[in-house]
């Protein structure tokens, strides 16, 4: 190798018997074997199956290959690159040199790169006294020692690109791996760099792991208590092993009470009474470099009840423009604090979110803000999906709320696709908070989404917490809970609470002399009465109550409802003609409405009435168009009933094979649901088949 640097001039390299000698004009560089500089592999590492794939299988053909992997602080960066780097040193024969960079350092001592690099010409046979003063003519002797050379570089707990920029060697030959809790989104940008973002373990993974440390054994004594830890350490590795390391050091402990620890204060039990082994004080040292805003937005971030947020709802917890959050979002991203998991939508580790929240003390005007950002947003977007119901307007919020925009039906309903599970979170946190109004009012929004898409359980909690916060709101909102209740338990099969619910219901709009909810409770009545009883009688006369009403009050989609009820009746009482007549007549006024669900409902009934009329071929048809539908809106609760009506229409046909495909789908279907007693019942048909 030729090359002028800083005055020491490398003359020639000659290797003898396994001892590099390096002779130039100042002193004599020696290297008596290639650098062999890695820690032991980790002797416990578990899983991590898909990023060992994604990491480089050896030098690159003709650039320097860089690849960085980024994760939160205990995620198991380090136990990776050490893993991978081993098995993996065989390619790089000419040594491999490792160095913990202290990026993320408790007292704030990162290594700088020129100590960094010093250490490496140390490494690499450079006599102390010829290293080069200058820190870019220690940097290029670096690269040019390394030039050519098939070598491996581990550049380990970075602190950002700038840290790492000046060990990067040029040579296509060598293969630089980074571990860093900083993402390194300019390193890719800038130097091609493959990053790889480290999630915590699957589920699978960290049980794995504590069956590394414990054995098999001690897990399968005590299975629930397993489940419990595995749930307290979320994935993360480091807290996994402070959990495996403090029931090793007792094995006559039962791990139910370590569980029992974790479950009264889960950060705080998460020590080893070291710095490295202490999770708050790791996620700390991640929290260092926040400037005053970042702080502010992560320690709210740790204060919301979501699982995850999108970045409007993010804008409105922080009372910021959607700009201005996105920026700070995209800050703690880098730092690992937060992951961006889909397109505007952000969500916290578990232990993170913990760890945000014990940071600051509870902000409840944020809180509001996000509670009526979430209610007003499933108000607008009920009342585009459902525009032919009743919805009671929330209150005008407290403080400015910037809305999601819904453009049309579609959106709605795809907002609440994602965000039902956050609905409930905030009517929680509602309840806490004693917001009464919010509280009833995200059961009234929710509600028919609940239904159409069968969150039945989701459903019932929404209303029985409403109907706590109804009793501080007024005889309506009280009487309102009990009917949508009631609804709820007719689709979960609670003939009791259903019943009680709607008689409820019925005798408080009677007392405040309110005829449209009457009509609506005669209207859940003759449906509850059509489950549960053969009371066919009875449910007729709800149903019929129940349309008068509601000709009365000018409420076509409520006649729809009861007219497809009336006829379903008439016809199990054997006037299979009138009743067809009357769901004809709901099928017009479902359809001069727009209203698709009830469309499809009524195509069921029809298909029903067909079916005990003897018109199979128009029974199946009838339910084919139904079905047709259910799929294209996203029915999901009517599905299987349908599936079901069909099968027994083939069953009546001889067709038995398509009968079992309806029916399996069907069974599928009502358990998924959670639908018990429909789905035995839809097995016993199967195995009669």
């Amino acid at each position: 190798m030729d090359g002028d640097i800083t005055g020491t001039v490398v003359q020639a390299g000659v290797i003898e018997g396994g001892v590099h000698i390096v002779h130039g004009t100042g002193a004599a560089m020696v290297v008596h074997m290639p650098p062999r500089q890695l820690p032991p592999s980790p002797a416990t590492f578990t899983g991590r199956v898909q990023e060992l794939e994604l990491l480089p299988a050896g030098p690159g053909a003709d650039v320097t290959v860089i690849s960085a992997i980024g994760g939160m602080g205990g995620v198991g960066k380090t136990w990776l690159a050490l893993h991978w780097a081993h098995r993996a040193a065989e390619y790089y024969p000419d040594g491999q040199l490792f160095v913990d960079l202290n990026g993320f350092d408790p007292l704030g001592r990162s290594m700088a790169p020129e100590v960094a690099v010093r250490g490496f010409l140390v490494a690499l046979g450079v006599d102390p006294a010829a290293i080069p003063i200058d820190p870019h003519a220690q940097t290029a002797l670096y690269r040019t020692l390394v030039a050519d050379r098939r070598m491996l570089i581990v550049l380990d707990n970075a602190r950002d690109a700038a840290q790492v920029i000046p060990l990067l060697p040029g040579s296509s030959t060598c293969t630089v791996l980074i571990t860093s809790r900083d993402r390194m989104h300019s390193l890719s940008t800038t130097r091609g760099a493959r990053t790889l973002k480290l999630d915590a373990l699957s589920d699978q993974e960290a049980r794995d792991l504590l069956a590394r440390h414990l054995g098999v054994g001690r897990l399968e004594r005590e299975p629930d208590a397993v489940t419990d830890l595995l749930g307290y350490c979320a994935g993360l590795p480091l807290a996994l092993g402070i959990v495996a390391g403090r029931a090793a050091a007792h094995p006559d402990f039962p791990l139910a009470a370590l569980a029992d620890e974790l479950r009264q204060a889960r950060l705080q039990s998460l020590d080893m009474g070291d710095l490295v082994a202490d999770v708050t004080a790791v996620l700390s040292w991640s929290c260092a470099g926040m400037n005053a805003e970042q702080t502010r937005v992560f320690e709210l971030l740790g204060q919301t009840p979501s699982t995850d947020l999108s970045i409007v709802a993010a804008a409105n917890l922080t009372g910021s423009h959607v700009a201005r959050t996105r920026t700070v979002l995209r800050a703690l991203e880098r730092m690992s604090l937060l992951d961006e998991h889909l397109p505007g939508r952000y969500r916290m580790h578990d232990l993170v979110r913990l760890f945000a929240a014990q940071q600051s003390s509870r902000d409840s005007v944020a809180q509001r803000r996000l509670a009526d950002f979430y209610l007003h947003t499933a108000h607008a977007g009920n009342r585009l999906q459902f525009p032919q119901f009743r919805s009671v307007t929330p209150p005008t919020p407290a403080h400015d709320v910037i809305m999601c925009p819904l453009p049309d039906e579609e959106a709605a309903s795809a907002w609440f696709d994602v965000e039902h599970l956050n609905l409930l979170a905030v009517q929680e946190l509602a309840v806490e908070q004693q917001w009464h109004a919010v509280v009833w009012h995200i059961a009234q929004s929710a509600n028919n989404t609940f239904r159409k898409r069968a969150h039945l359980h989701d459903m019932t909690l929404a209303w029985e917490r409403a109907l706590s916060a109804a009793k501080q709101l007024g005889a309506y909102f009280v009487g309102m809970a009990h009917q949508c209740l009631g609804i709820a338990f007719i689709t979960d099969q609670n003939r009791k609470m259903a019943m009680d619910h709607l008689h409820r219901a019925l005798a408080i709009f009677v007392d405040i002399e309110d005829l449209r909810e009457q009509s609506y409770a005669h209207r859940d009545l003759a449906a509850a009465y059509g489950v549960y009883s053969d009371d066919h009688k009875q449910a007729l006369a709800h149903a019929i109550r129940a349309r008068d009403l509601s000709r009365t009050l000018d409420e076509p989609v409520q006649e729809a409802t009861a007219l497809n009820l009336i006829g379903q009746y008439q016809s199990y009482l054997g006037d299979h003609a009138e009743g067809a007549a009357n769901c004809q007549l709901a099928l017009k006024l479902f359809r001069s409405q727009h209203y698709r669900m009830g469309e499809s409902a009524t195509l069921d009934s029809l298909g029903l009435i067909a079916h005990h009329s003897g018109r199979y071929a128009d029974a199946l048809e009838y339910y084919r168009q139904a079905m047709a539908i259910i799929e294209d809106d996203g029915i999901v609760y009517a599905q299987p009933t349908t599936l079901d009506n069909i099968a027994r229409t083939y069953v009546t046909l001889g067709q038995r094979e398509h009968a079992r495909v309806a029916w399996r789908h069907s069974l599928a279907l009502y358990r998924a649901q959670g639908r018990a007693d429909e789905a035995e019942q839809v097995l016993r048909q199967l195995d009669d088949l």
